[in-house]
Protein backbone atom coordinates (compact mmCIF):
# COMPACT_ATOMS: atom_id res chain seq x y z
CA UNK A 1 0.00 0.00 0.00
CA UNK A 2 2.94 2.50 1.19
CA UNK A 3 4.87 1.96 -2.03
CA UNK A 4 1.75 2.51 -4.35
CA UNK A 5 -0.05 5.43 -2.80
CA UNK A 6 0.95 8.87 -1.58
CA UNK A 7 0.29 9.48 2.13
CA UNK A 8 -0.41 12.17 3.99
CA UNK A 9 1.27 12.11 7.18
CA UNK A 10 -1.54 14.19 9.21
CA UNK A 11 -4.39 12.64 8.15
CA UNK A 12 -3.62 9.38 10.02
CA UNK A 13 -1.17 10.80 12.81
CA UNK A 14 -3.39 13.82 14.17
CA UNK A 15 -6.72 12.04 15.21
CA UNK A 16 -4.86 9.22 16.57
CA UNK A 17 -2.43 11.33 18.82
CA UNK A 18 -5.68 13.26 19.87
CA UNK A 19 -7.26 9.78 20.98
CA UNK A 20 -4.56 8.41 22.50
CA UNK A 21 -4.17 11.54 24.50
CA UNK A 22 -7.26 11.47 26.01
CA UNK A 23 -6.95 7.50 27.08
CA UNK A 24 -3.43 8.44 28.61
CA UNK A 25 -5.84 10.68 31.06
CA UNK A 26 -4.22 14.10 30.11
CA UNK A 27 -7.42 15.73 30.25
CA UNK A 28 -9.30 17.28 27.56
CA UNK A 29 -10.15 20.28 29.49
CA UNK A 30 -6.53 21.36 29.29
CA UNK A 31 -5.76 20.81 25.89
CA UNK A 32 -8.60 21.08 23.77
CA UNK A 33 -7.19 24.56 22.24
CA UNK A 34 -4.51 22.25 20.79
CA UNK A 35 -7.20 19.53 19.71
CA UNK A 36 -9.04 22.32 17.71
CA UNK A 37 -6.27 23.69 16.63
CA UNK A 38 -4.78 20.77 15.27
CA UNK A 39 -8.17 19.60 13.69
CA UNK A 40 -8.84 23.08 12.12
CA UNK A 41 -5.14 23.12 10.92
CA UNK A 42 -5.77 19.77 9.54
CA UNK A 43 -8.60 20.51 7.68
CA UNK A 44 -6.88 23.80 6.10
CA UNK A 45 -4.47 22.01 5.03
CA UNK A 46 -6.00 19.22 3.30
CA UNK A 47 -8.34 21.58 1.70
CA UNK A 48 -4.50 23.49 0.47
CA UNK A 49 -2.93 20.44 -0.64
CA UNK A 50 -6.17 20.13 -3.08
CA UNK A 51 -7.40 23.19 -3.95
CA UNK A 52 -4.44 25.88 -3.16
CA UNK A 53 -6.59 28.57 -0.62
CA UNK A 54 -5.06 31.66 -0.47
CA UNK A 55 -2.42 32.50 1.54
CA UNK A 56 -4.61 35.35 3.08
CA UNK A 57 -7.25 32.79 4.34
CA UNK A 58 -4.22 30.34 5.41
CA UNK A 59 -3.29 33.23 7.59
CA UNK A 60 -6.70 33.84 9.16
CA UNK A 61 -6.64 30.31 9.89
CA UNK A 62 -3.58 30.23 11.85
CA UNK A 63 -4.38 33.63 13.75
CA UNK A 64 -7.42 31.77 14.85
CA UNK A 65 -5.76 28.73 15.83
CA UNK A 66 -2.93 30.93 17.82
CA UNK A 67 -5.24 32.80 19.51
CA UNK A 68 -7.18 29.36 20.47
CA UNK A 69 -4.11 28.03 22.23
CA UNK A 70 -2.48 31.36 23.83
CA UNK A 71 -6.15 32.28 25.14
CA UNK A 72 -7.99 29.65 26.41
CA UNK A 73 -5.29 27.61 25.97
CA UNK A 74 -3.41 29.67 28.07
CA UNK A 75 0.05 29.06 26.47
CA UNK A 76 1.13 32.22 27.09
CA UNK A 77 5.02 33.89 27.45
CA UNK A 78 5.28 36.04 30.11
CA UNK A 79 8.82 36.19 30.36
CA UNK A 80 12.09 35.56 28.50
CA UNK A 81 14.42 34.73 31.42
CA UNK A 82 17.33 36.53 32.75
CA UNK A 83 18.06 38.10 29.55
CA UNK A 84 20.30 40.73 30.85
CA UNK A 85 21.65 39.30 34.09
CA UNK A 86 18.80 41.84 35.95
CA UNK A 87 16.70 39.09 36.75
CA UNK A 88 13.78 37.50 34.48
CA UNK A 89 12.69 39.63 31.47
CA UNK A 90 8.82 40.08 31.75
CA UNK A 91 6.57 41.06 28.71
CA UNK A 92 3.68 42.47 30.74
CA UNK A 93 0.85 43.66 28.42
CA UNK A 94 2.92 42.79 25.38
CA UNK A 95 2.58 38.69 26.42
CA UNK A 96 -0.38 37.64 24.92
CA UNK A 97 0.19 39.33 21.42
CA UNK A 98 4.03 38.14 21.42
CA UNK A 99 3.05 34.86 21.93
CA UNK A 100 0.62 34.69 19.20
CA UNK A 101 3.23 35.65 16.79
CA UNK A 102 5.81 33.49 18.59
CA UNK A 103 2.66 30.61 17.40
CA UNK A 104 2.46 32.24 14.09
CA UNK A 105 5.86 31.56 13.75
CA UNK A 106 6.79 28.72 14.61
CA UNK A 107 3.74 27.06 12.90
CA UNK A 108 4.53 28.74 9.20
CA UNK A 109 8.94 27.79 10.30
CA UNK A 110 8.07 24.30 10.02
CA UNK A 111 5.84 24.80 7.37
CA UNK A 112 7.98 26.31 5.21
CA UNK A 113 10.95 24.16 6.01
CA UNK A 114 9.04 21.19 4.24
CA UNK A 115 11.10 21.37 0.93
CA UNK A 116 12.82 18.63 1.05
CA UNK A 117 12.01 14.89 1.75
CA UNK A 118 13.00 14.37 5.71
CA UNK A 119 13.78 17.44 6.33
CA UNK A 120 10.96 19.32 8.48
CA UNK A 121 10.38 15.92 9.79
CA UNK A 122 13.71 15.52 10.55
CA UNK A 123 13.94 18.53 12.60
CA UNK A 124 10.92 18.39 14.16
CA UNK A 125 12.07 14.60 15.71
CA UNK A 126 15.19 16.72 16.65
CA UNK A 127 13.50 19.27 18.50
CA UNK A 128 10.78 16.71 20.16
CA UNK A 129 13.50 14.55 21.30
CA UNK A 130 15.29 17.78 22.77
CA UNK A 131 11.70 18.54 24.87
CA UNK A 132 10.98 15.23 25.59
CA UNK A 133 14.79 14.64 27.22
CA UNK A 134 14.18 18.26 28.93
CA UNK A 135 9.93 17.88 30.30
CA UNK A 136 10.70 14.41 31.62
CA UNK A 137 7.98 13.13 33.47
CA UNK A 138 6.23 15.84 32.72
CA UNK A 139 5.08 16.05 28.95
CA UNK A 140 7.08 13.28 28.03
CA UNK A 141 4.33 10.28 27.66
CA UNK A 142 2.90 12.54 24.94
CA UNK A 143 6.02 14.05 22.92
CA UNK A 144 6.79 10.36 22.51
CA UNK A 145 3.81 9.51 21.26
CA UNK A 146 4.66 11.91 18.81
CA UNK A 147 8.34 11.15 18.24
CA UNK A 148 7.08 7.50 17.52
CA UNK A 149 5.19 8.45 15.04
CA UNK A 150 7.28 10.34 13.52
CA UNK A 151 9.54 7.92 13.38
CA UNK A 152 7.71 5.62 11.63
CA UNK A 153 6.97 8.38 9.16
CA UNK A 154 10.76 9.20 8.47
CA UNK A 155 11.44 5.95 7.76
CA UNK A 156 9.36 6.46 4.29
CA UNK A 157 10.03 9.76 3.69
CA UNK A 158 13.41 9.80 4.38
CA UNK A 159 15.66 8.69 0.73
CA UNK A 160 18.04 5.96 2.04
CA UNK A 161 20.37 3.26 0.13
CA UNK A 162 17.11 0.98 0.39
CA UNK A 163 14.57 3.21 -0.65
CA UNK A 164 14.70 5.34 -3.99
CA UNK A 165 12.07 7.61 -2.98
CA UNK A 166 9.75 8.36 -0.41
CA UNK A 167 5.99 7.51 -0.78
CA UNK A 168 5.24 9.18 2.71
CA UNK A 169 4.64 13.25 2.62
CA UNK A 170 3.71 15.62 4.99
CA UNK A 171 1.89 18.19 2.83
CA UNK A 172 0.74 21.32 4.05
CA UNK A 173 -1.56 19.77 6.76
CA UNK A 174 1.24 17.35 8.33
CA UNK A 175 3.74 20.67 8.52
CA UNK A 176 1.24 23.19 9.91
CA UNK A 177 0.01 20.40 12.34
CA UNK A 178 3.67 19.59 13.73
CA UNK A 179 4.40 23.32 14.12
CA UNK A 180 1.43 23.89 16.24
CA UNK A 181 2.51 21.16 18.65
CA UNK A 182 6.55 21.94 18.83
CA UNK A 183 4.75 25.73 19.45
CA UNK A 184 2.47 24.13 21.82
CA UNK A 185 5.39 22.41 23.99
CA UNK A 186 8.04 25.01 23.95
CA UNK A 187 5.70 27.79 25.70
CA UNK A 188 4.26 24.87 27.55
CA UNK A 189 7.69 23.81 29.01
CA UNK A 190 9.02 26.89 29.61
CA UNK A 191 5.99 28.26 31.25
CA UNK A 192 6.81 29.51 35.15
CA UNK A 193 4.28 26.85 36.32
CA UNK A 194 6.91 24.03 34.50
CA UNK A 195 9.85 25.76 33.72
CA UNK A 196 11.96 22.39 32.91
CA UNK A 197 13.76 24.71 29.88
CA UNK A 198 14.78 28.10 29.69
CA UNK A 199 12.80 30.09 27.29
CA UNK A 200 16.39 30.80 25.72
CA UNK A 201 16.75 27.25 25.68
CA UNK A 202 13.94 26.93 24.05
CA UNK A 203 15.02 30.10 21.26
CA UNK A 204 18.19 27.63 20.72
CA UNK A 205 15.99 24.38 20.30
CA UNK A 206 14.10 25.83 17.30
CA UNK A 207 16.63 28.57 16.15
CA UNK A 208 17.23 26.78 12.87
CA UNK A 209 13.44 26.19 11.51
CA UNK A 210 13.23 29.82 12.63
CA UNK A 211 16.27 30.64 11.10
CA UNK A 212 15.47 29.18 8.06
CA UNK A 213 12.21 30.47 7.83
CA UNK A 214 13.88 34.43 8.22
CA UNK A 215 15.99 33.48 5.48
CA UNK A 216 12.82 32.66 2.99
CA UNK A 217 10.83 35.90 3.85
CA UNK A 218 13.81 37.88 2.82
CA UNK A 219 14.49 36.13 -0.66
CA UNK A 220 10.33 36.10 -1.33
CA UNK A 221 10.70 39.82 -0.63
CA UNK A 222 13.99 40.31 -2.26
CA UNK A 223 12.17 39.08 -5.33
CA UNK A 224 9.04 40.03 -4.97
Amino acid sequence: LLETFTLDFADVIVPVFIVVNMLLGTGFSASWPLYAGLVLLLITGVLDDRFHIRAGIKIMVQGLVALLVVVPGGVVIHQLGNLFGLGDFGLGFMAIPFSLACVMLVINAINLMDGLDGLAGGVSFVILGWFALAGFSVHTPQILILLGALAGFLVYNMRSPLRRKACVFLGDAGSLCLGLIIAWYAIKLSMPTARVIEPMGVAWVLALPIWDECAQFYRRVREG
